[in-house]
């Protein structure tokens, strides 16, 4: 019977069915065993959306997306009945602009492999500088007995602008010297990244037990095409645990390195690891916690975020049902970015505890949180205690 709900819940994941349940009938010829059969009633698997909201790292945004779970490449004029995955969306905001188009076949080859692809174009506005993405490329998914194994591989155009002029020194090395119109502000990444990944959750969205986790390793150079020789590993587990009344406790851990390799003497800015902000740590200014430099002495202004080359965080939630769509939360993150690679100093971390609200509207959650900073990891670091955002965790 275990083994019978597992199945329901995959072709509930799935998206193609408005409800899925199933019987057992005893076999006639043999007692002790029992058929189990599914009944399913199929939903329209199309979506068209749009919408606008407020974050609190974007104010204003825009959005709209356009998606089909059942598509199929291959049947024109129709394109549908194939059960690949299309996906096409565009958002605008006060401090980004992101266009991206996907396709995925989940049975390729009549096997148990996913095809993927996409092409995007993200653009970001940060206080320091303006960083467009424009790239794509293939990616390939091969289950395994324990989890699946994600071989994916990308071309991008990395482009910066608006650098932030002026002369600073390393608030941790101040006989280090930095400006960042001496960052390299048009490369080309083309990384080659392998993920093992691992999803037991009773469901994709609000999910209240099992355990979601992956590690990565990621080479960039010219042997795959780029121009600066990178390599990142890391990882990130999420695991779910049902209480009572459908309370849930969820732990988080994530920790991520990158090194520069043969020619290449520094990990440009836009590979460099931050933290800080509605995703990371809560409580703290955007991209806040980590290495930072200061105006060098005789010139005005003010401490800046250059981003760390190791980064670990944790996070503890604890949730608790009100109604239909509607959670309060409670929660404690802590986490750091250092400046060298493989290399972290936990006497060095910041630290949050607060409260939320969760509204799960379906194409629409909101998560509010107000979070009290319990320590800093340097006495530049800002806080920010309401933190708005839009998506599912």
């Amino acid at each position: 019977e275990v083994q019978a709900e597992r199945s329901r819940q995959r072709l509930e994941n799935l998206g193609y069915f408005e409800r899925v349940r199933f019987d057992e009938i005893p076999d006639r010829s043999n007692p002790a065993l029992r058929d189990v059969v599914y009944e399913v009633a199929e939903k329209n698997t199309g979506q068209f959306m749009i919408g606008a909201g407020f974050s609190s790292v974007d104010k204003i945004i825009g959005f709209a997306e356009v998606s089909q779970s059942n598509f199929d490449l291959f049947n024109w004029p129709y394109f549908h009945g194939g059960g690949q995955k299309l996906r096409a969306s565009m958002e605008v905001g006060s401090e980004s602009r992101n266009v991206e188009v996907s396709l995925t076949e989940p049975w390729f080859l009549d096997r148990r492999l996913s095809l993927s692809g996409e092409a995007y174009r993200r653009e970001l506005s940060y206080d320091q500088y303006d960083v467009t993405r424009l790239g794509g490329g293939p990616g390939l998914t091969v289950p395994l007995r324990y989890g699946r194994v994600n071989f994916r591989y990308a071309i991008e155009k990395v482009s910066l602008d608006d650098l932030q002029a002026g002369d600073y020194v390393y608030l941790d090395d101040p006989s280090r010297a930095y400006r960042f119109t001496d960052e390299n502000d048009d490369y080309l990444n083309a990384p080659f990244r392998v993920t093992w990944m691992y999803d037991t959750r009773n469901r994709a969205f609000v999910p209240t037990r099992g355990t979601r986790g992956s590690v990565f390793a990621e080479i960039n150079g010219p042997l795959t095409g780029g121009d600066n020789e990178l390599v990142k590993v890391g990882t990130d587990f999420r695991h779910w645990f049902p209480l009572w009344a459908g309370h849930v406790l969820s732990l988080h851990a994530r920790a991520e390195s990158v090194e520069a390799y043969g020619d290449t003497e520094t990990v440009p800015i836009g590979d460099r690891l931050f933290l800080g902000g509605g995703r990371t740590v809560r409580g703290f200014r955007y991209r806040d916690i980590g290495p930072k430099v200061v105006p060098a002495e005789g010139t005005e202004g003010r401490y800046q975020p250059v981003g760390g080359l190791t980064m670990a965080m944790a996070s503890a939630e604890y949730t608790i049902p009100l109604f239909k769509m509607l959670r309060l939360a409670a929660f404690y993150d802590v986490g750091g970015v250092w400046s060298e690679s493989f290399d972290a100093d936990f006497d060095r971390l910041a630290s949050s505890a607060g409260f939320g609200i969760r509204f799960d509207f379906p194409g629409f959650p909101i998560r509010i949180d107000y979070a009290v900073p319990v320590a800093y990891d340097d006495d530049y670091t800002r806080s920010e205690r309401f933190v708005l955002w839009i998506g599912f965790e």
